[in-house]
C-alpha cells in the first residue's frame, strides 16, 4: 500500500489517521509456549474443581471418600481429554488448516 507520503507501508504497519491494519501482524515467539503452560493449568483446575465438589458431596451424603474419588476420576477424564484436543490444536502447523472441510468431504 502507499500512503499520501508515496513511501510503501511495511506489513503490519497502522495507518496513524485511519486505525485500520493492512496485514496482520506475526505471532510472538513465546505465545505457543505460554498456551501450552496455561493448558497444563486448565488440568489443574479441572481436577481440583472436580474434587471439590466430591468433596462437597461427600459433606452432603456422608458418603467419605467416594465423591472425591469420582470428582477426582472425571477431573482427570476431562483434563486429560482438554489437554489432549488443544494440544493437538496449537502444535498443528498452518500448512494443515487449509485442508479442512464443510462437513460434505470435499478437501
Amino acid at each position: 500500500m502507499v500512503c499520501s507520503l508515496g513511501r510503501v507501508r511495511e506489513a503490519g504497519e497502522r495507518s496513524r489517521g485511519s486505525g485500520e491494519i493492512f496485514m496482520p501482524e506475526e505471532p510472538k515467539p513465546g505465545s505457543d509456549w505460554s498456551k501450552l503452560a496455561g493448558i497444563g493449568f486448565e488440568l489443574a483446575a479441572a481436577v481440583g474443581g472436580f474434587v471439590f465438589v466430591g468433596y462437597l458431596v461427600d459433606r452432603h451424603f456422608r458418603s467419605a471418600p467416594w465423591g472425591a474419588l469420582i470428582g477426582a476420576i472425571l477431573g482427570l477424564v476431562g483434563g486429560m481429554y482438554n489437554l489432549i484436543r488443544q494440544t493437538l490444536l496449537a502444535t498443528r502447523g498452518p500448512a494443515n488448516e487449509s485442508k479442512k472441510t464443510n462437513g460434505d468431504g470435499a478437501r
